[in-house]
């Protein structure tokens, strides 16, 4: 199984959207999962659940992090990465931000309802679970 897909599997089973990602580049690049799925926790639903920024964005740059972030002055290149990483997610899904993605207010009974008829985890958050980790990818390859 690829990575985007083994992130998307993680989510559907029982992780939310940050841990997901993060969770798919731990393994091969020799992070300590259960530390990531951590720290990653409170990233999902964007942001604690107040869907701001989305929690397959923050995952995304928590990787990178992981991944690029050889030491603690490696922070410029991380940074770098990082912007090019949520430019690429914007220019693919039109924002990076929770709300705007799903268009479903979670803090409603209709948004959540929403949520579930429309299968928005399905049509919308795997999707973004995805682009993250495909742009992740083509990043580490331009080093």
């Amino acid at each position: 199984m690829d990575r985007k897909e083994l992130a998307v599997r993680r989510f559907n089973e029982e992780l939310n959207c940050c841990q997901a990602v993060v969770s798919a580049f731990c393994g091969e690049y020799g992070f300590d999962e259960n530390t990531a799925l951590r720290l990653a926790v409170g990233f999902g639903g964007g942001m604690g659940n107040v869907q701001d920024v989305c929690g397959a964005v923050t995952g995304g740059i928590m990787a990178l992090g992981l991944i690029c972030g050889g030491s603690f002055f490696d922070k410029r290149r991380v940074y770098e990465k990082s912007a090019l990483f949520i430019s690429e997610f914007n220019k693919e899904n039109k924002s990076i931000r929770c709300l705007d993605l799903t268009g479903c207010d979670f803090s409603r009974p209709e948004g959540r309802k929403k949520y579930i008829v429309e299968n928005v985890q399905a049509n919308i958050c795997s999707k973004c679970i995805r682009d993250s980790v495909i742009i992740i990818e083509r990043l580490l390859k331009s080093r």
